[in-house]
Parts: C-alpha cells; sequence; structure tokens
C-alpha cells in the first residue's frame, strides 16, 4: 500500500482481503462412470476466507524523528554460523536471535517508539534510500560487509545530505574466533564461525574516511552510571582511532579477554612459577576508549546495553538519547561527552592499527555482498 499524497492528518485505511484455498480430498468414493470414462475424478473441497485489514496511517514526523534501522547487513543463522555476541555466555554458542528491532532489540525499539521516533527498516543496501528524509542511520551488529558503492553512497549522505550515524559494534578478534569453533556431533562436522559479535573490519572500512576505526581486542565490565543504572560492555571493541577534535569517553573498570591460545602461551611461560591459574580476563594498560563522536557520527564497541539476548544490568537509554541527539541534530549531551574528552586540535588520536582485511574466510559463503560482487566480475 502507498500514498500518493502527503498527508497532514491520522487516517484508517480499510480494505478486505479475499483468500479462497481449494483442499484436496483423500478416501472419497468415487461414483460409478461410464465404461469409456478414463478420466481421473478429483474432488476437492473450496471455501473462502475473508479478512478485513484495518490500517492506521499518520503523517510524517520531523526529519530528525525519523529513523533508518540496519539489519540489511545482519547475518542470519540458519544457514550461517555467526558466533554469539556475548563470550561471556557459554551454553548458547549461536547467534540466532535474528537482530530485528522486533526480535532481541524489541524492549530498544519499543522505547524508541515511546520517545516519539518514527522507526523505518532497511533491509537492502544503501544505495536504494532517500538520505535526506532521515535524520540518522542506525546500525547494529553489522556482520556482512560494505560494497564500495554503499560505502561512497554514505560517506556523501553524511557530509553533504546531514545525515547521522550511529553504531553499535560488537566483538571481533582473529584469536578469539578460533576459540568459538565447535565440533558438532550431529553433523560429524567441525563448524567455523563466519564472523564474531560484528564484522568490524567492514565497519572500519565504512568510517575510515571520518578519521575513526576499532580495535581487535575484546573488552568487558561494568560502566559508569552516565550510561544508566547497572550498564554491562559486554564482549565489544575499543577505538584506537579517532579524528581531531572528537569526543573520545573512556572505561576504566573494563578488562580484555583473553583467547585460549593466550592463556596456553601464558601458563608455558609460568610453567615452572607457583602461580599457574589461567585467567581470562585481564586489566589493561591503559583504560579503552569505548564511545566517541563527531559532528553527528556517533561510535560506541558493544550492542549488549540494548539488546535483549542474554541481557544483564539495565538498558543504556542515556547513552542512547545522547547518540540520537547528536546524530539527528547535531547538539552534544555534555554529560555523556564532557568537555574535557575532546582531543586536541592538532593532530588526530591513534594507539593501534584498526583492524582491516576480510573477518574470515567462511564469511563468502554467506555474504550477500560479497556474493554479489563475485556475480559483477564474473562478466
Amino acid at each position: 500500500i502507498s500514498l500518493t499524497q502527503n498527508i497532514d492528518q491520522s487516517i484508517l485505511i480499510t480494505a478486505v482481503l479475499t483468500l479462497t484455498i481449494e483442499t484436496r480430498l483423500l478416501g472419497v468414493i468415487e461414483t460409478e462412470k461410464p465404461k469409456n470414462d478414463c478420466s481421473t475424478s478429483q474432488h476437492f473441497d473450496i471455501r473462502d476466507i475473508t479478512f478485513e485489514i484495518k490500517i492506521p496511517v499518520a503523517p510524517a514526523k520531523e526529519r530528525k524523528h525519523r529513523l533508518l534501522w540496519d539489519v540489511g547487513h545482519s547475518l542470519a543463522y540458519p544457514p550461517a554460523f555467526v558466533a554469539r555476541d556475548s563470550l561471556r555466555q557459554q551454553s548458547d554458542l549461536l547467534d540466532w536471535f535474528g537482530d530485528e528491532p522486533w526480535t532481541n532489540f524489541r524492549t530498544t525499539f519499543q522505547y524508541l517508539l515511546s520517545q516519539g521516533y518514527e522507526i523505518d527498516i532497511l533491509r537492502h543496501d544503501f544505495i536504494h534510500f532517500d538520505a535526506t528524509q532521515y535524520g540518522a542511520l542506525i546500525l547494529v551488529d553489522s556482520e556482512d560487509e560494505f560494497t564500495p558503492d554503499e560505502i561512497l553512497k554514505l560517506t556523501h549522505d553524511i557530509r553533504h545530505n546531514n545525515l547521522g550515524l550511529i553504531i553499535f559494534a560488537d566483538w571481533h578478534s582473529p584469536q578469539l574466533l578460533q576459540d568459538t569453533s565447535f565440533f558438532d556431533d550431529n553433523t560429524q562436522v567441525r563448524w567455523r564461525t563466519a564472523v564474531g559479535g560484528a564484522n568490524i573490519p567492514a565497519i572500519n572500512r565504512l568510517i575510515q574516511d571520518f578519521g575513526f576505526g576499532f580495535g581487535d581486542q575484546v573488552f568487558e565490565g561494568h560502566l559508569s552510571d552516565i550510561f544508566g543504572d547497572d550498564i554491562h560492555f559486554d564482549s565489544g571493541n575499543a577505538l584506537v582511532k579517532l579524528p581531531k577534535l572528537a569526543y573520545a569517553v573512556t572505561a576504566p573498570n573494563l578488562k580484555r579477554r583473553r583467547s585460549n591460545a593466550q592463556l596456553q602461551d601464558e601458563a608455558d611461560s609460568l610453567r615452572r612459577s607457583k602461580n599457574r591459574n589461567k585467567i581470562p580476563l585481564e586489566t589493561p594498560q591503559t583504560a579503552p576508549i569505548i564511545l566517541a563522536a563527531l559532528d553527528r557520527i556517533v561510535t560506541f564497541g558493544d550492542s549488549a546495553c540494548i539488546d535483549d539476548a542474554h541481557h544483564i544490568g539495565g538498558f543504556c537509554w542515556p547513552l542512547l538519547d545522547a547518540a540520537l541527539l547528536l546524530a539527528t541534530s547535531g547538539i552534544r549531551n555534555v554529560t555523556i561527552f564532557p568537555d574535557a574528552s575532546q582531543i586536541g586540535a592538532r593532530a588526530s588520536y591513534q594507539s593501534a592499527p584498526p583492524s582491516t582485511g576480510l573477518v574470515s574466510s567462511y564469511l563468502a559463503k554467506y555474504s550477500t555482498r560479497l556474493r554479489q560482487q563475485r556475480e559483477d566480475f564474473s562478466f
């Protein structure tokens, strides 16, 4: 259903949908046919079912209250083996919740609606949406690749069409990806993950022209109360590259998660030591940057605080509100992004190389974008 003109008041569209169901009946005794009639007799029960449909339609909201939520870059299980978003969770190895606004992000979706936002769902690539109609694009747990055309289009929309961008990333680590593989007793096959919690290398390629970049170390722990009540950073990555004048928020209470290979190396080096405890979490030397923003771009290293799946603690509504305010209106919340968090104007910040390259060789099997690129180059 589409409207050919704008409306200035709410209306109710009504329609009638009729379905005809034809069912072949089994076990029906056929009537006697003439001897020369070789046709096959068929017996059907035909019924019509009528549905009355009512669709309320409201006038479009202001651009700053219209959001576009991307689900087109999510990889679904099945068939893709996408690792769980929380490495703390050991009983559920697969990310099978769908990553839809009305599945494991339903609470966040309902919160946004209660705050007066209008949300459209983007299921295809970035090429085919009109950025002038939306205040911000929201990327959550993006697992697929971004094509060069998509990157160019989004970069243009941000720079020239005042589109805001909000990224809730998730964990990625080449070492930890090895730990998520497992042997399936049913299929007798070792399952190897196509991607971790998010495709950090692809996200880095998407935002590199703006000076942002995530690293490949994974952190977890409790966050400051400015983000909300009892908020946890549950397996996410820190930012290691920022542009000049960006606002960078650190989390001193986080621990770094180590892989089994790293733990084994440590155990070997401490073989003759009395302390042989292998602890998967360690305190980093410097507090990781988990949140950064500049202009209308907001990047955060984890999605657990807006995700219903295996949720612990509270929801980070103050952080989400501040991100939306900055991305859609250019207004900075000084509680979340204080003046003291702004880096200098003379040079950009970089503590380590951002994670790059293809996240996994298994991703090509499930990636819509990589498959599209192979088809384009086949001609």
